[in-house]
């Protein structure tokens, strides 16, 4: 007796190649979320460092302008040092007092009898504001500044979370 073997033409895939192909899938997306997870990460730390950063500088060439066109200090004597506000004596009487001064995390500037400008943005808190008059009696004053900028959204993830410290000096002219 003779036993007939047929082969069978096979269409379309083993329960085998299709598990092995779906788990590559699977495998493929899972590695491209996680990259994608790292790069966004990394984008929203650098935007914090970067908000920080600029802030930083801007109120540091703002409060080191107005010291150096002053005329003098109303609320610093040579050697004493103020945390949270300095008073400047300005040639103007539009501009006369400049007030700088730290309020609720921000840095506000009044300038005359004006209104209250903020400096900083809402993004960032301010704090550890110090002025310091390093002069000598009988001289104009050298203001030595220093603060610390905050992130504002920090509880929103560990990656939003940067602070800095600046300092920073003028003489007024």
């Amino acid at each position: 007796m003779k036993l007939l073997i047929t082969k069978r033409a096979t269409k379309g895939f083993t329960l085998l190649e299709v598990i092995l192909y779906i788990s590559l899938a699977v495998f493929a997306l899972f590695a491209t979320s996680i990259l994608f997870s790292l790069v966004l990460e990394a984008k929203l730390k650098q935007e914090a460092i970067a908000e920080v950063e600029e802030q930083g500088s801007l109120v540091l060439r703002i409060v080191t302008q107005t010291i150096r066109n002053a005329n003098g200090l109303n609320n610093l004597s040579p050697g004493n040092s103020n945390t949270n506000n300095l008073s400047l004596i300005t040639p103007s009487t539009d501009t006369n007092p400049t007030i700088f001064n730290l309020v609720n995390g921000a840095l506000e500037s009044t300038i005359g009898l004006k209104e209250t400008t903020r400096l900083t943005s809402p993004y960032v808190a301010m704090s550890d504001l110090r002025f310091q008059n390093l002069g000598q009696n009988n001289t104009t004053g050298t203001v030595r500044i220093q603060f610390t900028l905050t992130t504002t959204n920090a509880q929103k993830g560990y990656q939003y979370a940067y602070q800095q410290t600046f300092y920073g000096s003028a003489t007024i002219r």
